[in-house]
């Protein structure tokens, strides 16, 4: 990678995730109770995608979960190291299965030893130059 380019990414919590993550959620609830299942079934469905949805605004749209990426790293032959909010780093491999579009960029994540872990990233995450940068840097390191 040049080294011109920027390589450290500081990550801000994301509104408009934050908006599509909870219209989806309204959306499959509504789906959920038109269907013809037992009303204790729907419920208990219902619970599950309510705190998914929760879970997963707070770690990836909020930045506010011990476990959310704050920020990362990229480094040379698509390495990457994520940090957490909680201060611990990660190092992983940017997987070839990796979405790189103008308005979203999702990096599937095989991290060393730990399994794997996908960042979305919306223009609202960070700056415009940066996520412009972010993008032409996976575009070409592929």
């Amino acid at each position: 990678m040049d080294a011109g380019f920027q390589k450290h990414f500081k990550l801000n919590p994301s509104r408009f995730l934050l908006f599509l993550l909870s219209a989806s959620c309204l959306l499959l609830l509504f789906i959920l109770y038109s269907l013809p299942y037992a009303y204790a079934l729907r419920n208990f469905a219902a619970i599950f995608v309510i705190a998914a949805a929760v879970f997963i605004g707070l770690r990836d749209a909020g930045l506010n979960l011990a476990k959310s990426c704050v920020a990362f790293i990229l480094e040379n032959e698509n390495s990457i190291t994520l940090i957490q909010r909680n201060g611990q780093h990660l190092t992983g491999r940017i997987s070839a299965g990796s979405l790189v579009v103008p308005f979203l960029v999702l990096m599937n994540i095989s991290l060393a030893g730990r399994g794997k872990r996908s960042i979305v990233l919306l223009p609202d995450n960070m700056s415009r130059e940066a996520f412009r940068r972010l993008r032409v840097l996976l575009r070409w390191s592929r």
